[in-house]
């Protein structure tokens, strides 16, 4: 899709552009052509934009960036001289670009907020008996809290003999355990953070930890399902999929039930169906996971930030060993990314909230769709069918396929829903955050704007080269056949993936084309590198 295509050119530039970074920042002059030249400088502000200053590439992979980058910069002066986007075509052209560089800067913004925060870092040992007759089936019924398995016996067991203090919880990791990676280690897991342990592993955790506020009580499933939701209850009520132990968050609401929460629910229960559990804040009580039962000690619970947790892992992890800050700064930096990320997502879920969308669907269009005046339903962010059907037709003229091919495929036509509704959604929040007023959107925006202008340009004088024959698209066809994955038992008729066939064989020939476009263009205009610490384009193999 062109919009995933638009933000991996951006990525794809940014990722090896980092190579400049090294060494003082000047106005070196990296390559010429005739009428222009690449500057360090502007290389080395493209690197800091996209946050890649730390990264090191070789200088073979520059040559290509250096490289895109005059095309980029040529093409879009000229298609300035052209006024092209001024032109008809460039009207939702320009929408994709504003609403990738509006979503690009909106996710940067909430990174470096993200960034200052400290968060919660878990020390924790664990013991581990595995299921072996579900564990592969996270679903499975069968093993409940209650049903005397011999796993749950062992488990109970276990726990028994470490609160009644005849054995350590180190000696029985050490002993019991099936965890083998952690075994040897009396069960110790080191420090992690939020993310990174099954549901309810990490539940448990932050109930041990008082994360979690509430009374954690146990209830059956059985129970559960019988039950039917509650007069005045303001969420409905969804058992959890097994027996649980749930917190309690409220008593006596309604009177004679309790509100409590799960891994995924939050529901309403009658209050006698609860039972009280032991205390879990220095033994957790039995954890179920995809792997088997767990007991879990908490060993430490500290609040820290990235420079912190990589202190934490070299302290109690890599105590002497060669590398240690290396290692450390480098395991921090991937589980500080991951959490990043984490919380980007429920960032991004909570933004369709506040727009009365929900984040994992989209209504669904039905007949009548063309004429509707607010397919979303949500009143702040409207969109009408004609709308919807405009930015169709652009879709089937950039793509050279019949509108109607897109039209009648109910798939197409939900995926490219969500993607204008996605970049009118990006836009809207941009500017009522006033995003385009940020330093950060004017400097992405300008190279941005130099690369939506050079691709005006590449659609008017490039691309009506490419051409191809029914011939062509018949050969990719049983390519495709050929090369189905296994889990495809059939291939789709023909007929009802043209269009998806057309995509694949014009991206083929455009990226040849535009390859070869480049290299005529450069050779036109004598391109030559200046700096010899970059090689030549036709050294690199």
């Amino acid at each position: 899709m062109f919009n995933v295509k638009l933000k991996s050119i951006s990525i794809s530039v940014a990722l090896v552009l980092a190579t400049l970074i090294s060494g003082n920042c000047n106005n070196k002059v990296l390559a010429k052509y005739e009428g222009g030249e690449i500057r360090k400088k502007e290389i080395v502000e493209l690197a800091k934009m996209y946050n890649v200053e730390s990264r090191l590439e070789n200088p073979e992979f520059i040559s290509h960036i250096v490289q895109d980058y005059a095309v980029i910069k040529i093409l879009s002066e000229k298609a300035s001289v052209e006024q092209l986007d001024k032109s008809k075509e460039a009207l939702y052209l320009n929408t994709l670009f504003n609403g990738n560089i509006l979503r690009n800067v909106l996710y940067q913004i909430k990174q470096d907020e993200f960034k200052e925060e400290k968060e919660p870092v878990f020390h924790a040992r664990h013991i581990l008996i595995k299921v072996t007759n579900s564990a592969s089936n996270p679903k499975d019924k069968t093993i409940k809290t209650s049903d005397g398995s011999k796993e749950y016996e062992t488990i109970i067991g276990i726990r028994n003999d470490i609160l009644n203090k005849k054995i350590t919880f180190e000696e029985a990791a050490s002993k019991y355990s099936e965890d083998e990676g952690s075994k040897v280690k009396q069960g110790d897991l080191g420090y992690f953070t939020k993310g990174i342990m099954v549901g309810d592993f990490e539940t448990a955790l932050l109930r041990m930890s008082g994360d979690l506020k509430g009374t954690p009580m146990r209830v059956a499933v059985n129970k559960l399902k019988m039950l039917s939701k509650p007069e005045g209850a303001d969420v409905n009520a969804a058992p959890p999929e097994k027996d649980s132990i749930v917190m309690v968050l409220e008593n006596n609401v309604p009177p004679g039930w309790s509100k409590i929460q799960t891994d995924s629910f939050t529901v309403y229960v009658p209050s006698n169906e609860l039972k009280s559990i032991e205390d879990e804040s220095k033994l957790s009580a039995p954890v179920r996971s995809v792997y088997g039962w767990h007991l879990i000690q908490l060993v430490d619970k500290k609040n820290v930030d990235e420079n912190g947790y990589a202190k934490l892992i070299k302290k109690n992890e890599l105590k002497g060993e060669k590398d240690a800050d290396s290692i450390a700064a480098s395991r921090a930096k991937m589980y500080w990314s991951r959490l990043k990320g984490t919380k980007l997502s429920e960032w991004q879920k909570q933004l369709y909230t506040d727009y009365g969308l929900n984040f994992t669907e989209y209504p669904a269009l039905d007949n009548k769709w063309q004429s509707s005046e607010n397919l979303l339903g949500s009143e702040k962010l409207k969109i009408t069918g004609n709308e919807l059907k405009d930015f169709i037709n652009w879709i089937a003229q950039d793509q050279g396929v019949e509108v109607n091919s897109i039209l009648s495929d109910k798939e197409s036509m939900q995926r490219y829903f969500k993607i204008y509704a996605d970049l009118q959604l990006y836009i809207l929040e941009g500017e009522k955050l006033k995003v385009k007023e940020s330093k950060l959107f004017k400097e992405k925006s300008k190279f941005e704007r130099q690369q939506f202008l050079a691709e005006l340009y590449k659609k008017k004088h490039w691309y009506p080269e490419v051409s191809y024959t029914e011939k062509d698209l018949q050969n990719e066809y049983n390519t495709m056949k050929q090369n189905k994955p296994a889990h495809i038992k059939t291939m789709p008729p023909f007929s009802q993936i043209k269009s998806e066939i057309i995509r694949q064989v014009k991206g083929r020939q455009i990226n040849m084309l535009g390859q070869q476009k480049t290299q005529e263009l450069l050779a036109s205009l004598k391109f030559n590198f200046t700096d010899k610490a970059i090689k030549s384009p036709e050294t690199v193999k």
